[in-house]
């Protein structure tokens, strides 16, 4: 039980669900396939980097998270090393035996014929940003860089990797698709980590909510709100499909209601939200473009 906590695996369904998307779309355009086996091994690449980037982070924001005391379901780490039920050293090994899991599933696509030299790129680009992520030299969720490389990483590479998998290209409409959720994923992104505030500037890790403080942050939280519905609405006039961006509009009151509920200051169950509604609206936004795709080609 410790080590599927210090998993995370709740987080493995919110990559699924971005991968699906991709899928999709390849479908919607009409790269259909029937060979679940390409489908099921891209799952097992993206999973195996999402690992990684877990237990890497886990191993190395050990201090901050010893010190969390706003520890919720998305945020403060899994506390299972802190607390000592695991060792250290399990974590890096995990990591390492993710990452093995994933690059064997690459060359199972590579020997199928499903994955050429973009595929590989695809992933060692994601490879590369998950390790950075928490890994000197470049720890990027140290220097206010952490929530963009996730965003890339999930909201662009993710998408496009279960795209590619199916059509061996890119869809202009896959990006116009996730324009809009990269802009929710950001604004999800500040919510998770507002919780983690004091730990991490007592650390010094340098997220976006301690280079700005609280109050810039849930500024900036409201403005990634605002550009999503804008960027939704103009990926319309670029061919993005009308019933796709209705769905997504369906979650505009989740955004107000994220609006309101971001004000601090905040009490300690103000805090322990926080991220939820963040991770609702996200999801919520990824299912309905998802949902629209489906309704759109089956009309």
């Amino acid at each position: 039980m410790a080590f599927i906590r210090l998993s995370r695996v709740k987080f493995l369904g919110g990559a699924a669900l971005l991968y699906v998307l991709g899928t999709t779309i390849a479908w919607w355009e009409g790269w259909a396939t029937t060979d679940l086996g390409p489908f099921l091994l891209g799952l097992v690449v993206m999973w195996g980097v999402q690992l990684m980037t877990h237990y890497l982070n886990e191993y190395f924001d050990f201090e901050t998270d010893r010190i969390t005391q706003n520890r919720t379901p998305f945020s403060g780490g899994s506390g299972v090393l802190p607390q000592g039920l695991l060792g250290r050293r399990v974590a890096l090994l995990a990591a390492s035996l993710s990452i093995l899991g994933g690059v064997t599933a690459v060359l199972g696509l590579v020997i199928v014929g499903r994955a050429g030299i973009s595929a590989v790129a695809l992933f060692a680009v994601a490879a590369l940003i998950g390790w950075g992520y928490s890994c000197p030299p470049l720890r990027l969720s140290a220097r206010g860089w952490g929530e963009l490389a996730t965003t890339l990483t999930v909201s662009f590479l993710v998408p496009i990797w279960g795209y590619h998998l199916q059509s061996g290209a890119v869809s202009p409409i896959l990006i116009l698709a996730a324009l809009p959720l990269a802009a929710l994923q950001m604004a999800m992104l500040l919510r998770i980590h507002m919780p983690d505030y004091e730990p991490d500037r007592a650390t010094g890790k340098q997220t976006l909510v301690v280079r700005l403080g609280i109050q810039g942050a849930g500024r900036l939280h409201n403005f990634f709100l605002i550009l999503a519905y804008l960027l939704a609405l103009l990926a319309y006039f670029f061919g993005l499909p009308a019933m796709v961006v209705i769905l997504f509009y369906l979650t505009f009151p989740l955004a107000a209601y994220n609006w309101v509920k971001i004000h601090p200051p905040f009490q300690e169950k103000d805090l322990y939200r926080l991220p939820f509604w963040g991770v609702a609206l996200f999801a919520s936004a990824a299912a309905s473009e998802l949902l629209g795709f489906i309704l759109d080609k089956a009309t």
